[in-house]
């Protein structure tokens, strides 16, 4: 599921790749066109927004949603990756806050784990997936099974069969079954399938985030 590229510390200068200007933030195109980026690597995929809050603490906007004053001083986006944001921390990027690194990184988890958690609520709703082995093994067997999230407490080899025979990029392994099971309504759900697309690049995103926060 994780999906790792290589960081840089081209956070100022010329991107190699397209010849455009990075400056902290953002890229701008030839036409203007603003690009969050990492202001550390310059990574532009896998984001986490930052903006700055009346007291002075930079909060993580999960939604990117969040106002805030005018300015690129008020706001800055880095790539989620653990070791980045423990820079970031011991730089002083966040602000004054009151917690190590190490809290800091599990409020951040938390918040995207809830945000996945309404984003699978969302497809659910939308009929876009379903929750249980027998309607998932009736997707595999009919090859509408688009993508398959399996909680990290699942243990029922019936699911784990159809998991494995999956493409590692269309699998992912994360979250419990209780949480799971609230979302359809139920005491547990060990495993989530998915045949249509519309809200899999926001799961995806929050997957790939959650991963790479992880300090393994």
């Amino acid at each position: 599921m994780k999906q790792q590229d290589g960081l840089t510390n081209n956070a100022k200068g010329m991107d190699n790749a397209s010849g455009e200007t990075r400056t902290g933030s953002s890229l701008r195109s030839g036409d203007g066109h603003f690009v969050p980026s990492c202001y550390l690597s310059g990574k532009e995929n896998f984001l986490l927004k930052f903006v700055k809050s009346p007291d002075g603490v930079f909060v993580f906007d999960v939604n990117e949603k969040l106002p805030h004053a005018k300015g690129r001083e008020n706001f800055f986006y880095i790539k989620a990756d653990h070791k980045l944001v423990k820079q970031a921390h011991a730089e002083g990027k966040f602000g004054p806050l009151d917690i190590d690194a190490d809290a800091l990184i599990g409020k951040i988890r938390h918040q995207l784990y809830i945000h996945l958690y309404q984003q699978i609520g969302m497809a659910r709703k939308s009929g876009e997936c379903v929750g249980g082995y027998a309607k998932i093994h009736s997707l595999f067997q009919s090859h509408k099974l688009s993508y398959m999230i399996l909680t990290e407490d699942c243990t029922g080899q019936d699911l784990l069969s159809i998991y494995k025979q999956l493409p590692r990029n269309r699998t992912a392994r994360i979250g419990h079954s209780d949480k799971m099971g609230e979302i359809f309504n139920k005491e547990k759900t060990m495993s989530v399938g998915f045949m249509k697309d519309h809200f899999l690049k926001a799961i995806k995103n929050d997957l790939t985030r959650l991963q790479d926060l992880s300090s393994t």
